[in-house]
């Protein structure tokens, strides 16, 4: 994954965004459920960090990261933050503006912001 990820961003003569997920262990325990705890601290964030950041580096890519904090839940058209955005897990929709997007999208748009500021 973290090959093609670099081969795409070479492709298309840009950089990589990622969200600093430092810490998301000890965060994971005040929300996610005890039975799914398990399956997710066995996610390995940081190795496929760290191969993205590798093969970036042999071929030039910059990589930036993020602060994670609220990319599902601020609106893209008017930045308007709330946790009600994310009513639903897939989706989002502001409760501002009434603008409706996949909460993935979205949250990818946001990190692309992010890291470009």
């Amino acid at each position: 994954m973290a090959k093609k990820l670099v081969e795409k961003a070479k492709a298309l003569q840009c950089g990589i965004a990622l969200e600093n997920l430092k810490g998301i262990c000890k965060r994971m325990e005040k929300t996610v459920r005890k039975a799914q705890r398990r399956q997710h601290s066995s996610w390995s964030f940081y190795q496929l960090r760290q191969f993205i950041q590798y093969k970036a580096d042999l071929a030039g890519i910059p990589v930036m990261l993020v602060d994670p904090k609220n990319t599902s839940r601020t609106c893209i058209q008017c930045g308007y933050v709330a946790k009600e955005n994310r009513s639903l897990r897939d989706n989002f929709c502001c409760r501002a503006c009434g603008y409706v997007d996949l909460a993935d999208k979205l949250a990818a748009e946001n990190i692309r912001r992010d890291a470009v500021n």
